[in-house]
């Protein structure tokens, strides 16, 4: 996983919405009663539009941003760099929009910012929730 360095006046002038593209953020409520966050990062004119869906255990600024953080390597869930944070610069999402494509995602339940059920992160009641989501 290759990390961006921002050198600390580019930290200083860039706010954390500026450096994660500022995408238009929103809730929707799913089956089960769950607010599950949203995102869309739009192109005026757009060419087309990309939905964009994460994989197990992680969500959508960390599969498809450039990200400043360190993992470790045995499959825990544990972030080791506390300020971390998610880069819109040289992402999928801004290479999309590049191409004139509007993009939209969301955590599904029990990633990201979205809520969980039974308050466990990562866990669903079945896989047909998620697709549901």
């Amino acid at each position: 996983m290759e990390g961006i360095e921002l050198n600390n006046d580019e930290l200083r002038s860039t706010t954390i919405s500026k450096l994660d593209g500022d995408p238009k953020i929103g809730w929707i409520c799913n089956k089960k009663g769950l607010l599950l966050k949203t995102y869309g990062w739009l192109v005026k004119n757009a060419a087309g539009i990309i939905l964009l869906i994460h994989g197990f255990r992680v969500h959508t600024r960390l599969t498809f941003m450039r990200i400043n953080l360190q993992m470790p390597n045995n499959n825990e869930d544990i972030v080791v760099d506390t300020n971390n944070y998610y880069i819109y610069k040289d992402s999928w999402i801004e290479k999309f929009n590049q191409n004139g494509y509007s993009v939209y995602a969301l955590d599904l339940q029990g990633h990201g910012e979205s809520q969980a059920w039974n308050n466990v992160r990562g866990e669903f009641s079945s896989f047909d929730d998620l697709v549901d989501d």
